[in-house]
């Protein structure tokens, strides 16, 4: 018996080291892995772990090792490990894909792997665990996947029938096009040969197409493919070989394309080809075609009788043997040159087979296949002989005529009948730039010359010339230099015909008018916009509008007119100048424009009216709304030259076709909502009603009415007389506007004075009443009342005028009368609408010698700084105040607070609207001047009012 010594205590020890030495270096293997690795014992301990297991679990060794896997993993991860771990346990090792988050970092792919540590005799110890990151590789193929499935669903939807076929010619992969040709399911085709899904015919026929392709070559074909359905489709067939890595054909790629159209086209060209070969013979000019063999291909019956040889005796014969040595050397140069690419045209004197010679010109141009391969040339012969004889005079012809030409302030321009430059002289470069060289034979499609929205006019004006429809014209169109530049070139056309009236080519003279269009377009812009804003003016408004109406009629929607005027405008006027508003309209215009789509149009009438016309009007309230904000925009204050200033707008619309047929009617229905928006008190849209036209229409004809009233003297003057308060003396009269139409009787100032600001009448309305009023005062001087003053009522309008100081001086001077007797009266509110610009106006006033009266005095808004501030001469009571002066303490203690406040300033105080004597003794008692009323007498005419005077002189003497 061999009995097994045990190892010396040397060999022990040195066993241990060495087996030291292999843990540390396994372990140190272990943690240079970038991979996690743990190892788990059977009582679910983790035992081991590497340095990217700690890193990935976010825990030491010492809180890791030795310790059951519940405590080290999360509750979701160790659901997800343990039964795993009891699995590999058994004995089974698992391999999974899944979603795992190491310790501060996001969730990522990766493969897990559990291997069971089993011992010799087969006892499982525990399980080894890894876990690689495959997130990039779950990434790729998944993008893989998609790409493959658009891959798929392209190849899917394309027209074309496409298989793919392994060696075997066992089909992979059809798409829905082949399925459909063939009527099959895919079930049918995949996995299934060629054999088995087309038939064996089709197989055999494809048998030596397959051994080409796997040999490696692309073999392009084309059959009758039988239909699904019954009948059968020209297809031309692809099929391409399918290379590995290594160079291998592992497949092929089959792509079937519907050619029938083609197919039918190509037997139609094969029957169109014998066509015109019979075409051709029936030329009376010869003809051949030349193989790049220099061999006759065709011939016609022109150049065979010219060689005198019939057809059969040339086709397929080599010109050397056609032609002697002499005149085959004398062509075969041009022939290469043909066979080269070029088309050659040359005059060559040629011996017919009768001997006789003839000029004749020669064309030989390349021909191309399909590929654009040129496999032969074309040679075609015009006799030129009767051309040749009358050369020498077209010469000296030409010679004149290029003289004539080249020293013309016009370019000349000869095109052939097909538009390519024939003649360019001297001055046709100097006008577009172009050298002679570069232009012609160009055609005047071929470069950058026409215009393009003038090209096809210019294209069909040349056309009817060809024709002779119309053998000359004159036309205006854009061009472009060679530099790029656009030019307006009129050209005066003319076609020039051979002896039998067919045009030969089109002659045309031309000259640079870009100087007169430009002016001529400037003018029409003039014409057709508001200098001030560049807007449209009303003589192109009533062309888009029109045109709009006839758009909304053919469509059915609605067309909105929105007339605006500016309220107070005039005021900035006076006040600021000029100046201030024109930007301030352009200020506005700029606001309105901005706010309107680019469909819309916006125009400046005149002065401060606007007018926007809408198009596509479905809903009725959108006009409203877009009026609404117009309104908005026009309030916005606009700050000029150190000014704020605050106008607003009044707006009137009228619908098409509910309020108006025509553009006319249209405009005239937003004018008179606009009025009535202005008569609701400004700053607000009116929309155009049956009711507003009725109001209008009278409007209108009270309007035409009063216009005429001056010229017809309906208009006249009836004065109250002014009573001193104390001595019942008459002092003076207002003047008092009366109007007697000749239908409706006498018309108050209620009713036209604002129709007359609104109008602009007021202006010559008022110098006619202070020109009447002043002669009157004239009269009264001279009949010996030089203590009479006159008192004239000046509307607001009048005062928002920077002109009216300058007119009254003039009226003054005019009638002779004493500025001194004058007072000239304004409301008290009136000073509110421009107390800038009315002050101004005063103080002009004032320096001519009349005085200043603040009529309506305490029912305005005024303040008390007013009188300060403006050069008042004289207060007036309103009679609203007189009237329940013994009734009403409130107006008893305002009468009494006028009359103070006018003393102490030192101003006449003048009670109007005077009834009886209880009323004037009151007035007597706070201090009154002088009144006015009906104690003493209305307003009455002039004779009249010298009646009561003299009547009153007689009573006061008795």
């Amino acid at each position: 018996m061999t009995h097994f010594s045990p190892p010396p205590p040397a060999a022990n020890a040195a066993f241990e080291v060495e087996a030291a030495e292999r843990e540390r270096l396994l372990r140190r293997l272990s943690d240079v892995a970038p991979e996690p690795i743990l190892y788990i014992s059977r009582a679910l301990e983790v035992v081991y772990g590497n340095r990217a297991f700690f890193e990935w679990i976010g825990l030491s060794p010492d809180q890791t090792l030795g310790r059951p896997g519940a405590e080290v993993f999360s509750p979701q991860a160790y659901a997800f490990y343990h039964p795993r771990v009891l699995r590999a346990l058994e004995g089974e090792t698992i391999v999974e894909h899944t979603v795992s988050q190491a310790h501060n970092s996001l969730p990522r792919h990766v493969r897990l792997s559990i291997y069971p540590d089993e011992t010799i005799n087969g006892r499982v110890n525990g399980v080894f665990i890894t876990a690689i990151d495959v997130e990039d590789d779950t990434r790729l193929r998944q993008e893989l996947l998609e790409r493959t499935h658009q891959i798929e669903l392209f190849t899917n939807n394309i027209p074309e029938a496409v298989a793919y076929m392994d060696p075997q010619r066992r089909y992979r992969y059809v798409n829905n096009a082949f399925l459909a040709l063939r009527g099959l399911t895919r079930e049918q085709v995949i996995g299934h040969t060629s054999t088995e899904v087309l038939g064996e015919k089709v197989a055999r026929f494809g048998d030596a197409i397959v051994s080409r392709v796997l040999g490696g070559e692309t073999v392009v074909y084309e059959r009758l493919v039988e239909l699904a359905g019954g009948g059968a489709r020209w297809h031309r067939i692809r099929n391409v070989p399918d290379f590995d890595g290594s160079g291998a054909v592992v497949g092929m790629y089959v792509v079937g394309i519907d050619i029938q159209e083609q197919k039918l086209a190509q037997q139609a060209l094969e029957k169109s080809e014998a066509e015109i070969r019979e075409a051709i013979d029936s030329l009376p000019y010869p003809m051949a075609f030349i193989d790049t063999q220099l061999r006759y291909q065709l011939v016609n019956r022109q150049l065979a009788t010219l060689v005198g040889r019939p057809p059969a005796d040339l086709i397929g014969k080599d010109l050397r043997h056609v032609f002697n040595e002499r005149r085959f050397a004398e062509v075969e140069h041009l022939w290469r040159r043909v066979l080269g690419g070029e088309s050659v045209s040359i005059e060559r004197l040629i011996t017919g087979g009768d001997g006789t010679t003839r000029w004749m010109l020669v064309r030989y141009t390349p021909r191309h296949d399909a590929a654009g391969n040129i496999i032969g040339l074309f040679s075609a012969a015009l006799d030129i002989d009767s051309l040749k004889k009358t050369e020498l005079e077209l010469r000296r012809a030409n010679w004149l005529l290029s003289s004539h030409f080249e020293n013309t302030p016009l370019a000349v321009i000869e095109w052939s009948t097909d538009l390519r430059v024939l003649r360019w002289s001297p001055q046709a470069e100097k006008i577009f730039g172009w050298p002679e060289d570069e232009v012609l034979g160009r055609r005047i499609e071929d470069w950058k010359f026409v215009h393009e929205e003038d090209l096809a006019i210019v294209v069909d004006t040349s056309r009817r010339m060809r024709v002779v429809k119309e053998p000359r014209t004159t036309s205006l169109n854009r061009n472009y230099r060679k530099d790029g530049r656009i030019i307006w070139v009129e050209w005066y056309n003319s076609s020039l015909l051979d002896e039998d009236g067919r045009v030969i080519s089109v002659f045309s003279l031309a000259q640079d008018v870009t100087t007169r269009v430009l002016a001529e377009e400037r003018l029409v812009h003039q014409a057709t916009h508001d200098s001030l804003t560049g807007l449209p003016n009303r003589s192109l408004l009533q062309d888009r509008l029109r045109q709009a109406i006839t758009r909304a009629r053919r469509s059915g929607q609605r067309v909105a007119a929105l007339f605006i005027d500016l309220d107070r405008f005039k005021e900035v006027n006076d006040t600021l100048g000029h100046r201030v508003g024109d930007l301030l309209l352009r200020t506005i215009a700029s606001r309105l424009g901005a706010s309107l789509r680019e469909s819309d149009l916006l125009v400046r009438l005149s002065g401060d009216e606007f007018m926007v016309v809408l198009e596509q009007v479905v809903e009725l309230g959108a006009p409203s709304l877009v009026a609404e904000k117009l309104l908005s925009e026009i309030r916005a204050p606009v700050s000029l030259e150190g000014h704020e200033i605050h106008v607003s707008g009044s707006i009137g619309i009228s619908l098409y076709p509910d309020d108006a047929d025509d553009a006319d009617e249209l405009m005239k229905n937003a004018d008179m909502a606009m009025y009535q928006a202005k008569e609701c008190g400004k700053n607000t849209y009116c929309v155009f009603t049956s009711d507003l036209a009725h109001h209008g229409a009278e409007m209108r004809i009270l309007e035409n009415a009063l216009r005429s009233a001056i010229a017809h003297q309906e208009l006249s003057l009836h004065y109250q007389p002014k009573i001193d308060a104390n001595s019942g003396a008459i002092i003076g009269a207002e003047a008092l506007l009366r109007w007697r139409h000749p239908t409706r009787g006498m018309i108050p100032p209620s009713e036209f004075i604002h129709l007359a600001e609104e109008s602009g009448l007021i202006h010559e309305i008022g110098v006619w009443v202070m020109r009447q009023a002043f002669l009157q005062l004239k009269v009264w001087h001279t009949m010996g009342h030089r203590d009479f003053r006159i008192a004239i009522n000046i509307a607001a309008g009048q005062f928002r005028a920077t002109h009216l100081a300058e007119r009254v001086g003039e009226l003054l001077l005019a009638t002779g009368c004493p500025p001194e007797s004058v007072d000239l009266e304004i409301t008290e509110s009136g000073l509110l609408r421009d107390p800038e610009g009315i002050g101004r106006t005063l103080n002009a006033l004032r320096s001519l010698g009349v005085r200043i009266a603040l009529d309506d005095f305490g029912t305005g808004y005024s303040s008390l700084s007013h009188l300060k501030r403006f050069p008042i001469d004289v207060l007036k009571i309103d009679k609203s105040f007189v009237d329940d002066l013994l009734i009403d303490a409130d107006d008893a203690a305002i009468v009494s607070a006028i009359a103070t406040l006018g003393r102490a300033l030192g101003l006449e105080v003048i009670a109007e609207g005077v009834e009886n004597a209880a009323q004037l003794a009151r007035l007597r008692e706070v201090g009154c001047h002088a009144y006015q009323g009906y104690l003493t007498s209305p307003a009455v005419p002039a004779d009249e009012f010298d009646a009561l005077v003299a009547a009153r002189a007689v009573v006061r003497a008795a």
